[in-house]
């Protein structure tokens, strides 16, 4: 569900990157039509730093979207053909096979028709290779939660390849009581200057549901990439309807990825924007204390995060935590 709830809060960065006065996507019509591609690259639970050149293995996700500039309009419809499998999507899209269509009775100025349940395109399991194109990283101190509950700092960096705008951070709420709050850095969504380094810090307040230390680092998304174009420059119309290919659906058959956006009536100018962008998701990492010495023998007493060595881990074994870690 986070994923999804992701991919709205990505096509709330295209939205603003488009309708933003001066926006680098050029000028836009009355409507204008997104369709949005998000490469997802996933990292282990002990990895703590991604390179821009880094090969990740993923999941793709798309998103769509008709933003109404200055026109009332009814019907605003999305039709979107594949060659993927509906089974491949969450909730099979509530379809038995594509094509997937989605409308709704009306859009006013100002306002976007995210192709809801398509919008839920954020979560998929088809699998992908990227590299993210910005270096990041993510440390907490102190790594351990003791009894009863802490305090740690969580620090995210981000150093883009390339300036863009639409870089976001979002981080999970896995332990449930967790609050976040952001100490410093620019807030999200960012507009970020190639080779520059950005350091945003959070405090979190983590309970302790486990009655023993835990060793933990929440899971973290950063989003960026974030590119915008018009196609064919801006406008197409006036029509009721604009449609085009989109190979990134194609899904093994050439051709067979399609999008169309329509309403009621004729629209004088139509812009069509495809948007790119990466986001990398390190995991969770959760490790309640040890309970036995096996635990902290052959090395494994580094999991943990929370001793100097093999000695204190045994330790606080023995002792049954009356021993507390020195680590």
């Amino acid at each position: 569900m986070r994923r999804a709830t992701w991919a709205l809060a990505l096509a709330s960065a295209f939205v603003m990157l488009v309708l933003a006065p001066g926006a680098s996507a050029g000028p836009t019509g009355d409507l204008n039509v997104q369709d949005g591609h998000v490469l997802v690259g996933e990292v282990g639970a002990g990895t703590d730093a991604v390179a821009a050149s880094e090969l990740l293995n993923g999941t793709w996700s798309w998103f769509f979207s008709i933003d109404d500039n200055d026109v009332s309009v009814t019907n605003p419809t999305i039709t979107v053909d594949s060659g993927f499998p509906v089974s491949a999507f969450p909730g099979g899209l509530g379809a038995s096979s594509f094509p997937v269509t989605v409308s709704q009775s009306s859009l006013e100025p100002g306002n976007s028709f995210f192709s809801n349940p398509l919008a839920q395109f954020g979560v998929t399991t088809i699998p992908a290779t990227m590299s993210p194109g910005f270096d990041s990283t993510r440390s907490v101190t102190p790594p351990t939660i003791p009894i009863g509950g802490g305090q740690q700092v969580l620090t995210v960096t981000i150093t883009p390849r390339t300036t863009g705008p639409g870089y976001k951070v979002g981080i999970g709420d896995d332990i449930a009581g967790t609050t976040v709050t952001q100490v410093s850095g620019p807030s999200t969504p960012m507009n970020l200057q190639a080779d520059t380094t950005y350091t945003l810090v959070y405090d979190l307040n983590v309970p302790n549901p486990f009655g023993v230390p835990f060793a933990f680092k929440p899971q973290v998304d950063v989003n960026g990439g974030l590119s915008a174009t018009i196609s064919g420059g801006c406008c197409t119309g006036p029509t009721n309807s604009v449609s085009f290919a989109d190979p990134s659906l194609d899904g093994g058959t050439p051709g067979r990825g399609h999008v169309t956006y329509s309403v009621d009536q004729t629209v004088n100018s139509w812009s069509i924007i495809n948007g790119d962008a990466r986001q990398i998701s390190y995991d969770e990492l959760l490790l309640l204390a040890p309970t036995s010495t096996d635990q902290c023998t052959n090395g494994n007493w580094r999991q943990f995060s929370m001793f100097k060595n093999q000695g204190d881990c045994v330790s606080y074994v023995a002792s049954s935590g009356k021993n507390p870690p020195t680590g």
